[in-house]
């Protein structure tokens, strides 16, 4: 189960697909009276069971791909399997595309995620 709110809910974004595996958590889970900023080592009774933080998720996923999958990415097929754009996102996408004159699977993007240093490069 995943549970996202900030800075908005994850369900705006992404939603489960048709014949997906259903993430959403209740809301009646999630009682707003309770305090929920979880951080892996709670002692609570609460109905969680675990959580898991991304940097212990990644090893055990490639993992996977080497021991059982012979190398294949199996990110793309977990994330097609619990997530599907929403109306509102799909909108957006088409949009977008549609005004760079982007046509399905005929162009290539990149994405990068760089961490900037706290105090400066040392050369």
């Amino acid at each position: 189960l995943v549970r996202w709110e900030k800075p908005a809910r994850l369900e705006n974004y992404l939603v489960v697909p048709e014949g997906g595996i259903d993430w959403t958590v209740p809301d009646d889970m999630f009682p707003k009276e309770e305090d929920w900023h979880l951080r892996g080592k709670e002692d609570s009774e609460h109905k969680i069971v675990s959580t898991i933080r991304k940097d212990s998720a990644a090893p055990k996923f490639r993992q996977y791909q080497e021991e059982e999958l012979g190398g294949n990415k199996i990110y793309h097929e977990i994330f097609r399997l619990l997530f599907s754009p929403s109306e509102a996102l799909t909108a957006r996408i088409q949009s977008t595309m549609k005004s760079l004159q982007l046509n399905p699977k005929e162009y290539s993007s990149v994405h990068l995620r760089v961490k900037y240093p706290v105090k400066g490069i040392k050369e």
